[in-house]
């Protein structure tokens, strides 16, 4: 039996601020519609999307809110689940997670490992967090399933590559969140090793776009997010410190002395709690 293969994609980018309006047209354009539990999709099966400058991972986009991309970026780090916070940042996405398949707490014990393992021999192929749980689609139906399964860390050619597999990657919805967090922990992978960033892979087993974005149009953005510039163990200390500063009644005093992203976090997260107070 024979395959229709035409509905796969392999795309490479610079980043994905110049690639976004390419990647959802293609998927448009040439995806198979299909209807999981009644939702119209246009998808492809799979995506495999490059980033050779991580770094340029911000899309420009109807709705997207930086507070709840510095939040997710926050409790990763500190390997948290905090959904007071979501509903205070972002209440339509709180209702979206759920404490059962957060991926903060799921990978807080893994990446120190990953980390010891790429010290010890870094040309090891081992470098792997999963995500992911064989028990999670017994529970899917009450609490939803981790979209992603694995992270994956090699360094070659003397920097960090990051590659990422997914079984379900919503590219409009998930896929700002997703890029921004993720790049984040390689950067504090990196640091961690002393080695530099190298490229991003990410696999999506289904990637797609819901019929409600059909016709988005995102801009065109060269904007650098603003890097984790300190090894894992110290982002995520310094990350449980500010989920807990905020949560205490808001940003502590200015923001002076803190790092670029510490700063924009914090700001950007304030802002969000400002308009909602």
């Amino acid at each position: 039996m024979s395959k229709d293969l035409s509905h796969s994609l392999t795309l490479v980018y610079d980043g994905i601020g110049q690639g976004y309006s390419d990647l959802l047209l293609k998927v448009r354009t040439g995806g198979r519609e299909i209807g999981p539990n009644g939702a119209a999709t246009k998808e492809v099966t799979p995506l495999i999307l490059y980033l050779t400058d991580p770094r340029k991972c911000l899309v420009r986009r109807r709705g997207f809110s930086r507070a709840l991309m510095w939040l997710e970026i926050l409790q990763l780090l500190g390997g948290v689940y905090d959904r007071e916070a979501y509903e205070r940042v972002a209440p339509k996405a709180a209702e979206l997670t759920h404490a059962a398949t957060a991926y903060g707490p799921r990978v807080r014990d893994q990446v120190p490992g990953i980390i010891s393992e790429l010290q010890r021999d870094p040309s090891s192929r081992r470098a792997t967090v999963y995500i992911g749980r064989d028990s999670d689609l017994k529970s899917a139906v009450d609490t939803g399933m981790p979209c992603t399964e694995t992270w994956q860390f090699f360094i070659r050619e003397g920097s960090l590559d990051m590659h990422v597999n997914m079984r379900s990657w919503d590219l409009v919805w998930g896929l700002g969140y997703d890029l921004a967090c993720f790049v984040t922990v390689q950067a504090a992978v990196a640091n961690a090793l002393g080695v530099p960033l190298g490229i991003y892979v990410h696999t999506a087993a289904s990637a797609h776009v819901y019929q409600r974005d059909w016709a988005l149009e995102p801009g065109v953005t060269d904007e650098l997010l603003s890097l984790v510039d300190v090894p894992w163990e110290q982002a995520a200390s310094v990350s449980r410190f500010l989920l807990w500063s905020l949560s205490a009644g808001g940003a502590p005093p200015g923001t002076s002395g803190f790092r670029p992203w510490e700063a924009e976090a914090v700001t950007a997260i304030s802002k969000a709690l400002l308009k909602k107070a």
